[in-house]
């Protein structure tokens, strides 16, 4: 999975394939695609929103994880709603929608493909774009924009790059992937921003600003800004910035960038624009439009009058002498009209005397003389039945036994005759058919044009039975049997005696029968296949679950060997890491088990050192000295033991003044690793200061004090 893979040149998605990438940003990729069923280009954006998406090896979206699933199925959700209702503008200066369609699990919004320049290039040329061509521009965008704000929309990413001026000139608005309703509920999901064209309530879109047609026109103010500076706006972050320190604002103002080249009222309408409060803003489309339509008044009015100081200027001059040069123009013209005055009247008189010969005596031998020649011209050129056949015909016309006439139109009918002859033998059915029509034409003999007729007639049927064999050996090539034979038996209507049609039908039918033999047993071996293949899958889920129960096993043994180890208990963790060994599963943990198991063992048989027999004997003497000064909380720190014996000493405490013990028989042991001892009372002070000596019942008390891997324990009663 790649959550940053795009969509490859050549891929289909439903019916368009990708070309090229035009654009890419943080909620989606825009394509170059082609329509195939239209052979149209296309652009297309795919709602991809980078951050919570991945994509699969077949092309389809998942969202990263959980909590961001809902997020995204109600950005795709957005997406299709609001494309929806875009695909019903109609602008000349908007990209038209014109379709949205769902796959991949995400959606797609498929728009024209506009091709043209960009605005951030366009308005970089030469020394840059004049007030007037600006705001024609701009407010083509305005009337447009203001069609998407009625419906309640806002475009939300206007910005240079998203402005294309068409190759007649005409500005088009694209990329509507960003668009949504103001009064969407989505927007904490979808905040759209462009450094330095986006206003500052869009960065917080969805936490307490409310975004509206204020929002589109701050963006349209800085892509004026870029136009007059060539320079991207300082974003409202920075402007934020230097207002909480108290600071002039960030943004320099148009009107002092713009000073010299635009009017003030323009720079002043973009300033207003570019206004970080969006209550400051013109809050919809009109009132904007207003202040650049009173800078093209201002414009207009500065324009008349320059005009008018033109007018004046050349008023003056037409009342000053004309100068040399203004003589010499003049003469010039006045030269040429004369020449052409003599050309037109050479023309005259050349036309007239061309009248005077034509209707000489010698006109009826020029005029035959000139027919001929044009008809022969015509036969020579090859152009025999429209140019040189009505030529001849009219010199019989005029001359009914002219010979050469005669004798043209013979060879004009043989020619035409041969042709149709010589393209019926080569199968030109077309040429022959336009031959035909021609042969009607030069000849009056009926028969002739009868014969041929019924020979084209014959050459046509025979080509479509040729054509209907071919189609039936295509059919049969091509693995279509039935559909052979549906034709053949057409045939055998209309051509019973054709020998190809049992030729052809034998064929076909010992193809059927050994394509039915091997898709037969294609099917047999299909089933035998299937068959494997689901007891093999079969195996291989019980394999799966003896594998898993085996896995629990293993875990279930060394968590128990785990427990009675930290309890000391060597055998019985010896026991369960068998159990797992048992298993043959190569695993870490085992091995770590079993030097734990190794080296408790080794500890457990290492005999107790002088200086740990010598510990215990300092334990057994504090808690003596705790008892013959009757200290239960020193008592209750070392020991811990059975109930009776702690009753029997506090009854002791109460009783006697003090008590007179020693530690006596102090045993070291190895298994488990110990050191014992008794508690010997050997007299009991009374108040009075008698001394009581105490019974064997109750006078020696065993003491264990247990090695730990770790420390020691507390004393055990």
């Amino acid at each position: 999975m790649d959550n940053q893979r795009i969509l490859k040149e050549g891929e289909l998605v439903q019916w368009y394939r990708i070309e090229e990438v035009l654009g890419r940003g943080g909620f989606g990729v825009t394509y170059l695609a082609t329509d195939t069923n239209l052979d149209h280009k296309v652009a297309i954006k795919e709602y991809m929103p980078g951050w919570a998406v991945e994509r699969l090896d077949d092309n389809s979206l998942v969202a990263v994880s959980d909590t961001v699933q809902r997020d995204f199925d109600l950005g795709v959700s957005n997406f299709l709603r609001e494309a929806r209702t875009l695909v019903k503008f109609r602008h000349p200066n908007i990209v038209r929608v014109m379709t949205v369609f769902e796959a991949n699990n995400t959606a797609y919004l498929v728009m024209e493909y506009e091709e043209g320049e960009e605005f951030k290039s366009y308005v970089q040329r030469g020394a840059g774009i004049d007030e007037k061509s600006l705001k024609a521009l701009i407010l083509c965008i305005v009337d447009g924009l203001d069609q998407v704000h009625q419906t309640g929309f806002l475009h939300r990413d206007i910005k240079p790059v998203n402005l294309i001026i068409r190759n007649d000139g005409t500005p088009v608005l694209l990329d509507f992937g960003a668009a949504r309703p103001t009064d969407s509920e989505s927007g904490a999901h979808t905040a759209y921003v462009s450094a330095g064209y986006t206003p500052i309530e869009q960065y917080q879109e969805g936490h307490g600003m409310e975004i509206g047609p204020w929002t589109d026109i701050y963006s349209l103010g800085a892509t004026l800004y870029y136009a007059i500076s060539g320079k991207t706006p300082v974003g409202p972050t920075g402007r934020l910035a230097a207002l909480v320190r108290k600071s002039p604002d960030a943004l320099e103002p148009a009107k002092n960038v713009g000073a010299g080249r635009y009017s003030q009222p323009f720079l002043e309408a973009i300033d207003w624009a570019l206004s970080f409060r969006p209550a400051d803003r013109p809050q919809n489309l009109t009132e904007w439009r207003d202040a650049l339509d009173a800078s093209s008044e201002q414009q207009r009015q500065e324009e008349q009058r320059q005009a008018s100081r033109e007018f004046h200027q050349t008023a003056s001059d037409e009342r000053r002498p004309p100068s040399r040069l203004h003589r010499e123009m003049k003469a010039q013209k006045a030269q040429v009209k004369k020449k052409r005055w003599v050309v037109a009247l050479c023309s005259l008189l050349a036309v007239g005397a061309a009248g005077a010969w034509f209707y000489s005596e010698n006109q009826q031998q020029h005029e035959l003389n000139a027919l001929l020649s044009q008809a022969n011209s015509e036969f020579n050129n090859e152009s025999y039945v429209e140019g040189a056949l009505p030529l001849y015909r009219q010199v019989l016309t005029a001359y009914p036994e002219n010979k050469d006439a005669k004798s043209r139109l013979a060879d004009i009918e043989t020619i035409v005759s041969a042709r149709f002859n010589s393209q019926i033998q080569a199968g030109d059915l077309q040429k022959a058919e336009l031959s035909l029509a021609e042969l009607r034409v030069v000849t009056a003999d009926e028969s002739t044009t009868n014969e041929a007729q019924q020979r084209l007639e014959i050459a046509k049927n025979e080509e479509a039975t040729n054509a209907y064999f071919s189609q039936a050996q295509s059919f049969t090539d091509s693995g279509q049997y039935q559909q052979a034979l549906t034709l053949l038996s057409t045939l055998r209507s209309e051509v019973p005696d054709d020998p190809r049609l049992n030729i052809i039908e034998s064929d076909v039918r010992a193809a059927l029968k050994e394509s039915l033999d091997r898709e037969q047993q294609q099917s047999k071996l299909a089933a035998q296949q299937e068959r494997k293949a689901l007891e093999e899958n079969q195996r291989t889920a019980a394999a799966k679950r003896r594998e898993r129960q085996r896995r629990l096993s293993y875990n279930r043994y060394l968590r128990n060997a785990e427990r009675v180890l930290s309890e000391g208990d060597i055998e019985s963790a010896r026991s369960w890491l068998d159990d797992a060994r048992a298993l043959q599963i190569n695993d870490s943990r085992l091995t770590e088990l079993e030097s734990q198991v190794v080296e408790q063992e080794t500890y457990q048989r290492k005999p107790l050192s002088d200086y740990e027999v010598s510990f215990a004997a300092g334990q057994f003497n504090a808690l003596r000295r705790a008892v013959e000064s009757k200290n239960r909380q020193a008592i209750s720190a070392l020991s811990e033991g059975e109930p009776k014996r702690q009753s029997l000493f506090d009854t002791l405490f109460t009783r006697y003044t003090r008590l007179d013990a020693k530690i006596v028989d102090i045993k070291p042991a190895v298994d488990p690793k110990r050191v014992t001892a008794k508690l010997r009372i050997e007299a009991m002070i009374m108040p009075n200061g008698d001394i009581v000596y105490p019974s064997p019942a109750y006078r020696d008390s065993e003491l264990t004090i247990n090695r730990e891997r770790y420390g020691w324990s507390q004393i055990i009663w």
